[in-house]
């Protein structure tokens, strides 16, 4: 999963939603339990029905040396309008 710097901080953001593949295959690796939706979905589309607490599992698996969290909003606002990403 590709990150880049948002601007004017510290901070890195995935260029992309978690993406099926990616959560699927985290969800194999790890036993956990994934109720898939009742729509179909390819394997770019973003993961939904996914926990908090997995979502917060799933983090390391992005970036295993890299801190990693889930954004708040003004981060993401803020790589949002940016127009350098």
């Amino acid at each position: 999963m590709p990150f880049i710097p948002v601007p004017e901080s510290k901070t890195l953001m995935c260029i992309w939603e978690t993406r099926v593949r990616d959560y699927e295959a985290f969800a194999k690796n790890t036993g956990s339990q994934w109720t898939k939706p009742d729509f179909a979905q390819g394997p770019d589309h973003p993961a939904v029905n996914v926990s908090w607490n997995d979502a917060m599992a799933f983090l390391p698996m992005c970036r295993p040396k890299v801190f990693a969290h889930l954004p708040r909003s003004h981060r993401v606002t803020r790589a949002a309008l940016s127009t350098s990403v």
